[in-house]
């Protein structure tokens, strides 16, 4: 256990800032058997058996794009967790102590014993282990690799040594090999191998492989190692297995990893492909006198020295068939690892049907069981360009689809126009009348064209119309003659009216209100016209509202609709107005019809008639003593006036008690209790609230005198 980590690190977060060009680390976890075989293996190894011991979250791939760790991409092995930036590899720089403890077991044999070898422990934490067989097609493998560790730089000289090796295994090496050296020499890479230094250890190991990375702002690890290459020699076409590892030394806590360069796990093998190269975009035929097909020969491995492939020429094609004349051998310069020969097809004029030309490299030391590498291309006949689109068309109606298929034959790379801008070999067109449609074709290649025609034919025939009553306004209901005469067209019309009505020229309807009737009319060939023939009802609308001013001076309020333009009003007493909201003083009492009348801008007119009544001036009388005895006279007590429209009355005994009350006008008091008994002989007091037809109140308070 180490408890003074964070003393002896003085726990100290970093203040970082942001320089352009870099960018974080970019991981996701993935199985092992995919980032070997579809991110690591580059050129000339099959791999299998593959298996890993450790965390899921511990593996993964890596995108280092933008990064200072020196790999642009492939896969990390880690102590932790891929994914953190605080637990885990991902920058920046801020943490001097990150780490992340996933729990994994030791790793198993050999694995166990040959890193307990390299560093002197049996204290293995949190171990990321991958282990699989390959074959190698030449005889030296090799692949890039950097390695990293929180525990740079202050555990440089401990015995906190997080540690990792990759140990290959298989003929012509005895036991476990460890490839992860440092370069020029058998030391294996470990932190206290390369390093700048420290105050346990004195001067710098191997420094000018190590990296500082204090403030880095895209990698977390303290430190790590440049790209640093791990390689061996094989025999081709023999079978070996390599162990890939790292764990924790003497606690889990921090993490190293080890980055690994995607398709750097390679050997010095030869490869070579065809990449047709077309001269009207990416395809997979080549032709005659079009395009080109480029073989691109690829070594990968050692490629320092110089390198002359034999070749070996099968198919079906012959010199005659392409230009230039193909190669029998092609060389590597020293550092070369690309070889290109092009070679164009040749439009001999000749119909041999499909061709092909086959490629093979004598000297790429396949393996026993392999082929040696083969590239292959077909070369297909430039046959002679033809199109037809058929005999002309007869059609008995105008309005009838017709497909139209262009039939091509020959050409190479063929484009397709239409005379109505389609770009299709078919297209469907609906003619109206006698059409003729034309399809050109171009030869992409060659620029030779080709075109037909093809006509449509369609009987002669006046277009199909429709006359119809005209749109029509009106001033109110009515009966309306509305009539349609049909013409042109082909073969027999039928009409149809909106209304239910069926080939009849004319027809009545009632209008009422604004409607709209649609009358169609088909030919034998089903082509429909229709025409809507819309009814306006113009007609305004009367309406007026009053209110009193005095009790026989009314004030009306017109409340029609419908741009009125002209008002006249009977008022029923004689007398007449022609404003818009006219003031009218009754000159008798009773009741009065009014008449408004009016008039909108088409010359329509409508009537509104209302009951008004004119009120009397306002006069009331209380008297002050009723006797009900029950003889006739004088038995009930209330008020008599007139001159207003409402009218309540309350009565009460001396002791404030309300005992009688009405809101009709002539219903008095019989000085009776509300259960019919007689109230004693006394005085009363009455109030009384009467509102005129103006809408003002007046109010009665006083005595009465009740008399047996």
């Amino acid at each position: 256990m180490r408890p003074l980590r964070c003393v002896i690190r003085m726990c100290v977060l970093l203040i970082l800032s942001t320089f352009s060009g870099m960018a974080q680390l970019i991981t996701t976890t993935q199985t092992a058997q995919n980032l070997v075989q579809n991110v690591l293996l580059g050129g000339g190894v099959e791999a299998f058996n593959i298996s890993y011991h450790g965390s899921a979250a511990a593996l993964g791939f890596f995108n280092g794009a933008g990064t200072n760790i020196g790999l642009s991409s492939g896969i990390i092995m880690t102590t932790g967790n891929i994914s953190g930036n605080l637990d885990g590899p991902k920058g920046p720089n801020n943490k001097p102590d990150a780490g992340f403890d996933n729990n994994s077991s030791p790793p198993p044999p050999p694995t166990f014993n040959l890193l307990s070898g390299l560093i002197g422990s049996s204290a293995l934490f949190n171990s990321s282990v991958i282990k699989f067989d390959f074959i190698p097609t030449g005889n030296h493998v090799s692949f890039r690799y950097v390695f990293g560790s929180e525990e740079y730089p202050e555990y440089v000289g401990s015995i906190y040594n997080d540690v990792f090796g990759f140990f290959i295994s298989g003929p012509g090496i005895s036991g476990w090999k460890n490839i992860a050296v440092v370069p020029g020499s058998n030391t294996e890479v470990a932190i206290n191998s390369v390093n700048n230094g420290s105050s346990n250890m004195g001067p710098c190991s191997n420094c000018a492989f190590y990296v500082d990375n204090t403030g880095g702002l895209t990698i977390q690890y303290d430190g790590f190692t440049k790209v640093l290459t791990a390689q061996s020699n094989v025999i081709p076409c023999s079978t070996y297995t390599i162990i890939l590892a790292i764990a924790d030394i003497g606690d889990p806590i921090f993490d190293s990893g080890v980055f690994l360069e995607a398709k750097s796990f390679t050997t010095n093998s030869i490869s070579v492909k065809a990449v047709i190269s077309s001269a009207v975009g990416a395809t997979n035929d080549l032709f005659e006198g079009c395009g080109s097909a480029k073989f691109i020969f690829t070594r990968s491995g050692d490629i320092s020295s110089p390198q002359t492939l034999q070749l070996a020429f099968s198919g079906s094609a012959s010199a005659a068939d392409y230009t230039p004349t193909f190669p029998n051998t092609v060389t590597f310069a020293p550092g070369q690892s690309e070889v290109v020969v092009e070679i164009f097809p040749i439009n001999d004029g000749i119909t041999e049907g499909p061709e092909n030309f086959r490629v093979t490299i004598l000297n790429a030391t396949p393996c026993p069981t392999s082929n040696p590498p083969t590239a292959e291309v077909i070369i297909n006949d430039a046959a002679p360009l033809q199109v037809s689109l058929g005999p002309d068309i007869f059609q008995g109606c105008y309005n009838q689809d017709v497909n139209l298929t262009a039939q091509i034959s020959g050409g190479t790379y063929n484009q397709i126009t239409w005379n109505t801008g389609a770009n299709d070999p078919s297209i469907t067109v609906r003619p109206m009348q006698t059409t003729t449609y034309w399809v050109l074709v171009t030869d992409l290649c060659t620029g030779l064209t080709e075109s037909d025609s093809i006509t449509i034919h369609i009987p002669d025939y006046e277009p199909l119309t429709l006359l119809t009553t005209r749109d029509t306004a009106l001033c109110g209901s009515t009966e309306l003659t509305l009539f349609a005469q049909p013409s042109g067209g082909i073969g027999s019309l039928n009409l149809q009216w909106s209304t239910g009505e069926s080939n009849v020229p004319t027809i009545t309807v009632n209008v009422s209100s604004d409607m709209v009737v649609s009358v169609t009319v088909t030919d034998s060939c089903q082509f429909p016209v229709q025409e809507d023939i819309h009814i306006t009802v113009l007609s305004p609308e009367a309406d007026f509202t009053y209110y009193y001013k005095e009790n026989h001076v009314v004030q009306f309020l017109d409340e029609s609709t419908g741009s009125i333009v002209s008002w006249f009003w009977d008022f029923g007493d004689g007398g007449f107005d022609s404003i818009q909201n006219p003031l009218h003083e009754f000159r008798d009492t009773g009741l009065f019809h009014v008449m408004l009348v009016v008039e909108n801008q088409f010359g329509c007119t409508d009537t509104a008639v209302k009951p008004v009544r004119s009120y009397p001036p306002f006069e009331f009388f209380i008297p002050n003593t009723f006797t009900p005895t029950g003889d006739g006279l004088n038995d009930y007590f209330n008020g008599k006036g007139q001159g207003f429209v409402e009218y309540k009355m309350w009565i009460y005994n001396r002791w404030g008690e309300k005992i009688f009350e009405s809101e009709s006008y002539g219903r008095g008091w019989n000085g009776k209790t509300r259960n019919g008994k007689d109230e004693p002989i006394g005085t009363y007091v009455y109030q009384f609230e009467l509102k005129t037809p103006p809408g003002k109140k007046k109010y009665f308070t006083g005595h009465v005198n009740l008399v047996r």
